[in-house]
């Protein structure tokens, strides 16, 4: 029997962008971004106790590191010559 309840909202982004260098043989860059902001992550064990809301938080009733905000960036150097260079960023937001 689940007797539990959970809310979880928030909005997802993604963004990418191609940008092909001047002239004959530079490739082109390439950037995209992933990103999710966490408005609630509400929990309620049982009917009638306590709801948590974990948003943001991090520690022994949450369990879990949940940021409000994380992204991945990634930007790359796409070569003519099937050689592509990348360098990618990966942030957790604070969890407090």
């Amino acid at each position: 029997m689940n007797v539990g309840a959970a809310l979880v909202s928030g909005a997802d982004a993604q963004l990418n962008y191609k940008w092909t260098l001047p002239g004959q043989h530079l490739g082109a860059l390439g950037f995209a971004l992933n990103g999710s902001y966490l408005q609630h992550d509400e929990a309620t064990p049982l009917p009638g106790q306590h709801t948590y809301d974990c948003a943001g938080l991090f520690g022994f009733t949450c369990q879990t590191v949940n940021p409000r905000w994380r992204h991945i960036f990634r930007a790359s150097w796409l070569s003519p010559w099937n050689v592509d260079l990348a360098a990618t960023w990966r942030y957790l937001g604070q969890s407090g």
